[in-house]
């Protein structure tokens, strides 16, 4: 069981899809998608929740 020290309780399970998509010629655009999976607790989701705003950030 993994639980970093910055969010100890985020989740220990995810589901993460990297989707694909051609934007034009020489760009592609990516999309991460994060869902939590498995026996989740509600600290653990609330964890999840709380930390979407900078699910968007970009890299």
């Amino acid at each position: 069981m993994w639980h970093g020290s910055e969010f100890p309780d985020w989740p220990n399970m995810m589901k993460t899809v990297v989707e694909f998509a051609a934007e034009d010629e020489n760009e592609t655009r990516i999309t991460v998608t994060w869902e939590p999976v498995g026996d989740v607790t509600a600290e653990e989701l609330a964890t999840f929740i709380a930390g979407r705003p900078g699910m968007t950030l970009g890299w």
